[in-house]
């Protein structure tokens, strides 16, 4: 599969030069609605509460739920702190951002799991650790050799960095059609008195059965920790973005199984830990199976 992954210059030319024409572009180009961020993760204790199989639900929240949706994608970013060829993978993953958006109108939405060895936990020493212990455990279970490494849309396993680009079109050529078979609404509200955040997120099968497991991780910007650059440069006030803060349904989320033209609705909710700012904060949701994402969506908490 890597092989066809990387000799895909030939076969797809057009769309090849297009993105070679674009790669001087940044994503800090994006719109701060377009664009995610990661942080550190704490532990937050959640609640799910599963309110699937509605009961003749609402015309508006039909037609809503089922409005067409163009299909995402999602880059994890398995990176740390102490890593010094992390940032040329953040510049790169900016670059994709903005060449997926230009030429294809899709959305390449990003995580940051500040995980490894080379991630730094928060400690006395240093407070602006982002790796958290659940970003660990999707490191080993994925079983990173080195970072940066990354998933791209939950197929073909982990990947470095030279392969993302080439991933992302190969993924980009095989979409028969860039409207989701499956659709996610993603609606937070959030009590800033409270700090207290609730997320309702909403699964249909617009096109097929859904079957796939649902993952919501919330997600923050505009971080300023500490990261290493090569050289022995190390920038103390670094601006880390789409970094994973922690998962609102387990750190494995949840299967769900849905007939065509029927959707499920389900419930979390959180209390935001100390030193988040609500301001930075996403909603990322995806749904992803044996054979990979099927859709994926991000929605700041703030409006």
């Amino acid at each position: 599969m890597l092989n066809n992954i990387k000799h895909l210059h030939t076969s797809l030319s057009i769309m090849a030069g297009a993105w070679l024409l674009l790669l001087t572009a940044a994503c800090s180009n994006l719109d701060s609605d377009e664009r995610l961020v990661v942080i550190n993760t704490h532990d937050v204790d959640t609640t799910a509460v599963d309110t699937a199989d509605i009961d003749n639900p609402g015309l508006e929240d039909t037609e809503r739920l089922f409005l067409p949706q163009k299909r995402g994608i999602l880059i994890e970013d398995y990176t740390g702190q102490d890593c010094v060829n992390c940032p040329e993978a953040t510049e790169l993953i900016g670059r994709i951002c903005q060449i997926v958006a230009d030429t294809a109108g899709i959305e390449v939405i990003p995580v940051a799991i500040h995980s490894g060895p080379l991630g730094v936990m928060p400690s006395a020493s240093h407070p602006d650790g982002l790796a958290t212990e659940l970003g660990n455990t999707y490191y080993r279970h994925w079983a990173c050799e080195y970072q940066p490494m990354g998933l791209i849309d939950r197929s073909d396993g982990v990947l470095g960095k030279e392969d993302w680009e080439p991933k992302v079109r190969w993924d980009l050529s095989q979409l028969t059609t860039k409207i989701a078979a499956t659709n996610i609404v993603v609606e937070p509200t959030y009590d800033e008195a409270s700090r207290q955040l609730n997320v309702k997120v909403s699964v249909a099968a617009v096109k097929n059965a859904t079957t796939g497991n649902l993952q919501v991780w919330l997600t923050e910007d505009q971080v300023v920790a500490f990261q290493k650059f090569p050289n022995n440069v190390t920038k103390t006030d670094n601006i880390h973005n789409h970094v994973l803060r922690t998962s609102l349904n387990g750190t494995w989320g949840e299967e769900v199984n849905i007939a065509e033209a029927e959707f499920r609705e389900l419930n979390y909710s959180c209390t935001l830990a100390e030193g988040w700012n609500a301001q930075n904060l996403s909603v990322v949701a995806f749904v992803a199976n044996d054979s990979g994402l099927l859709q994926v969506r991000h929605q700041h908490i703030r409006q």
